[in-house]
């Protein structure tokens, strides 16, 4: 596989790990367990002010990553 064939494969694949996020990646971003994580979703608990804030932040970081990725893709032309 060629080099420039190769720096685009990386950067797809980097892409695809960016933009996938699991409960488990989140919690751990946010400094919550899974668990809380699920009985929020579940709505089986209410987050304080605080952990929205902090999953929020989150989920920022993700995007952040996430539009870093596409920005690479694009000056890679793929």
């Amino acid at each position: 596989m060629a080099k420039a064939d190769e720096t685009r494969l990386r950067a797809v694949l980097d892409a695809i790990d960016a933009a996938t996020l699991s409960q488990t990646d989140l919690a751990e971003a946010a400094g919550i367990s899974r668990d809380s994580l699920y009985q929020y979703r579940m709505a089986a608990r209410r987050p304080t002010p605080d952990t929205v804030r902090r999953i929020v932040k989150a989920l920022k970081r993700q995007r952040q990553a996430i539009d870093r990725a596409i920005e690479r893709l694009g000056k890679l032309g793929v």
